[in-house]
């Protein structure tokens, strides 16, 4: 009997000892208004009930191994270590609402029910610092840890050691390992892989890796004469310059251009090398010829906007291809057409020239577009007659601009159309440009020149001038008042 008691007694104390060694401190507790980090991309952790953002307590730490309940009405959604933080950070993702929180470790034991003093709120950051009574014992904790940082070029290349990989941020990487020999491997696209060793073993200080990977590309540059295409085997790269990346291998450059023969050239690209520059030669053009001929004759011929001559007329030395070609005539409406030119034979184009209708005619076709209520045709034929000075139709197109009638209502074009009809004697056109100058549409305004322009048509015995001038006179809009001029 004696000997249970003692039993006992001895295992209390040395259950009271351990608990007294190691024991679960709450340092602090607060809301950090300011953290968005539970509202933040990939740190946003829904809950699974009704969808809406979880607190989020950023548990901090010098220790591991710990397991968290917020009870059972309001369980923890999920819970992460972040290894790039020192001290240790454990997010806690927590539903809204729970208000006290059970912490639990192996070594240091439990805290239950730790009353948060506030009911934690959907989407916002807590802080919440944790310590250990840890009190000192015989034998103490050896560490076994240590941080292992690479530093990485290229800044986007990746780390895999121990079997996991490491996240790159601006050409680092870093993680807390135990002690031991670990085998790591280094990769970025179009550079070399490097493998490597290290000893982990020093807690007190930082392994620090610098590697700095070969390239497996040339960085060439190509250039071509006259803006020619440049093609990398078989895939086009740009037109007169190109600079890229290319790896070990045989490369197939070309210089292409409509109408000539492709410049080649083919090399062994070996990325020691360094970086290169290689000058394509210019494409060889490939040229044909033709006879070009016009009824009647003595044509003006533009091929591809350019006057080269007149027909008859044997053009050489021209592209193979397909080219524009226009024949014009005074008195003709212009031949528009196409001409093709094969390697090794000569065309022939001869174009029958049409008589071209005249400005009187071009004007009828207009006006009867125009009362069709066919406004953009219209518009289309009254300019061709306009452009050859006939007044009817510089007045009328200036209407269409006046009105916006078949384009974009434009006072000063109208203005201008009224003019070139008015300088030519057009009664009404004086009258709609004295219009011009008394509103300032399309023009400054100036009464002068509006009593100027409606005296021109009034002396041909327009009417509407006759009484826009009374008026001028009466009101002494551009002129001296004077009734008895009104009254005339």
């Amino acid at each position: 009997m004696h000997r249970r008691i003692l039993t006992f007694l001895f295992s209390l104390v040395v259950f009271v000892a351990g608990a007294a060694a190691q024991s679960l401190i709450v340092k602090k507790f607060y809301h950090a208004e300011r953290d968005f980090t539970a509202n933040s991309g990939s740190t946003l952790v829904l809950d699974h009930n009704n969808g809406d953002p979880c607190a989020l307590i950023k548990v901090r730490t010098n220790e591991r191994g710990f397991t968290f309940d917020a009870g059972r009405l309001l369980p923890i959604e999920k819970t992460e270590e972040q290894n790039s933080t020192h001290p240790l950070e454990i997010y806690v993702w927590v539903q809204s609402g729970a208000k006290r929180l059970s912490i639990g470790h192996k070594q240091l034991g439990n805290l239950y029910d730790y009353d948060l003093g506030m009911a934690l709120q959907s989407g916002q950051t807590y802080i919440l610092e944790l310590g250990s009574g840890k009190v000192k014992v015989d034998i103490d904790e050896m560490p076994t840890e240590q941080f292992v940082v690479f530093q990485l070029t290229p800044a986007d290349a990746v780390v895999e050691i121990g079997g996991k990989m490491l996240k790159t941020v601006d050409g680092t990487a870093q993680d807390l390992m135990k002690f031991g020999t670990y085998q790591y491997t280094v990769k970025a696209p179009d550079y070399q892989m490097e493998v490597g060793r290290i000893e982990v073993n020093d807690p007190e200080n930082k392994h620090i890796i610098r590697v700095q990977l070969k390239s497996n590309f040339t960085q060439m540059t190509l250039t071509a004469p006259d803006g020619a295409e440049i093609w990398v085997n078989g895939e086009k790269k740009g037109s007169g310059q190109w600079t890229g990346n290319l790896g070990a291998g045989v490369y197939k450059f070309e210089a292409k251009k409509a109408g000539h023969r492709d410049s080649q050239r083919t090399i062994t690209l070996d990325p020691a090398a360094g970086p290169q520059t290689i000058a394509l030669a210019a494409p060889t053009p490939i040229l044909g010829k033709a006879d070009i001929s016009s009824e009647p004759a003595l044509a003006d011929i533009y091929i591809d906007g350019q006057k080269v001559g007149q027909t008859p007329f044997l053009a050489s030395n021209l592209l193979v291809g397909s080219h524009s070609i226009k024949i014009t005539r005074n008195g003709y409406a212009d031949y528009n057409g196409t001409l093709n030119i094969m390697e090794g034979e000569k065309a022939s184009f001869t174009a029958a020239l049409k008589k071209a209708d005249s400005a009187e005619e071009l004007y009828e076709k207009g006006i009867t577009l125009y009362n069709q209520k066919n406004y953009q045709e219209a518009v289309v034929w009254l300019r061709k007659a306009a452009d050859l000075g006939y007044a009817d139709a510089q007045y009328n197109l200036g209407v269409c601009y006046k009105n916006g009638k078949g384009v974009t209502q434009d006072y000063s074009e109208a203005a201008k159309w009224f003019r070139n009809a008015a300088d030519q004697g057009y009664a009404i056109a004086q009258v709609d440009l004295g219009w011009c100058y008394d509103t300032g549409k399309g023009v400054a305004q100036d009464y002068s020149e509006t009593v100027k322009w409606n005296r021109k048509a009034a002396e041909q015995g327009n009417v509407i001038a006759q009484s826009n001038l009374g008026w001028c006179y009466a009101q002494g809009h551009g002129v001296t008042q004077d009734y008895s001029e009104a009254v005339k």
